[in-house]
């Protein structure tokens, strides 16, 4: 049975911190709910703090983290170098993944975090990502994120959030954080 009668998709996206983090958040309202929660994540090689946290504080019924970088030979976040043929084949298959666990009914929220930047990249091309959404089983809340605006997507999405930076130590210098940024 469905937390809901009805999901929405929501699309968190800009240049600002915390879309991943807003999504996290959200992922923490539903599993206190006692609703089912799976996170895909496009890009990301790495285990963030967030990620850690859900590990280790929920059982795998209840959330189920993966890394699509990871899991299909992906290089990582791609700052310093071109995406490869085996990123691109990670999120393809990555993508294939998340339909697949999103249609399995046994999740109450789905995340596809950093899916919008592998768009941007072009590791997915934006018709692919709208055919996934249109899949989207009615009941099930969806959550895109990426910095990567695709307006194609928003005839898709029913809560559309611009996380734009203003301001952000970063430009003095300072790198990511443990705890903070990762």
């Amino acid at each position: 049975m469905s937390m809901w009668e009805r999901g929405f998709v929501h699309y968190y996206y800009g240049t600002g911190k915390g879309k991943s983090t807003a999504a996290m958040g959200l992922a923490m309202r539903t599993l206190g709910h006692g609703g089912r929660v799976y996170i895909g994540q496009f890009i990301k090689t790495m285990r963030y703090g967030d990620v850690l946290f859900l590990e280790q504080h929920t059982k795998r019924e209840e959330c189920t983290i993966e890394l699509y970088g990871s899991m299909y030979g992906g290089s990582g976040c791609l700052i310093d170098h071109e995406a490869t043929p085996k990123d691109i084949e990670a999120a393809e298959r990555g993508l294939a993944r998340a339909v697949e666990r999103m249609c399995s009914g046994e999740y109450d929220l789905v995340i596809w975090d950093e899916v919008s930047m592998a768009v941007g990249l072009g590791l997915l091309k934006v018709k692919d990502l709208i055919n996934a959404i249109k899949q989207r089983p009615e009941k099930c809340e969806l959550v895109l994120t990426g910095r990567h605006y695709c307006e194609e997507l928003l005839p898709y999405c029913q809560l559309v959030t611009n996380f734009a930076e203003v301001k952000h130590y970063y430009q003095d210098g300072v790198l990511s954080r443990t705890g903070i940024e990762h």
